[in-house]
């Protein structure tokens, strides 16, 4: 098990970061879902909360590498949000196109972000976990 002498409040930023990553997660299921199924009205709503997301993960990321800055693995898990906001810069200016908009989500941003999360999320919990 890996340790990490952290304060209260740093544990507790460690942890608002994971449950920001999970409750993301959760966001671009239904964004997705929403090209396909017109009942889920909000997706446009939800997208623009996850890309605002993305921002404050992204600003965590400098607090977490100075934390983590002696276990490697956790940096570069950090390091390879790149991949998530490259695969987003990918929608600049097709916003307004919906089937361009609908690809590049479902097929970039979505799949980079379940794969970045899905390691940075196992990265972190031998840490977050008492």
């Amino acid at each position: 098990m890996k340790t990490l002498e952290m304060t209260k409040e740093q544990l507790e930023f460690c942890k608002q970061y994971t449950g920001l990553i999970e409750t993301v997660n959760e966001a671009l299921d239904y964004v997705v879902a929403s090209f396909s199924d017109f009942e889920k009205t909000e997706g446009d709503v939800v997208l623009n909360d996850v890309i605002q997301a993305f921002v404050q993960i992204a600003q965590s990321h400098v607090s977490l590498e100075v934390l983590f800055q002696d276990d490697k693995e956790v940096v570069q898990g950090i390091q390879s949000f790149s991949n998530v906001l490259n695969q987003l810069e990918r929608l600049e200016g097709k916003m307004d196109d919906l089937t361009l908009r609908s690809d590049i989500i479902t097929n970039d941003v979505a799949p980079a972000y379940r794969s970045w999360s899905t390691d940075m999320l196992s990265k972190l919990q031998p840490y977050i976990t008492v």
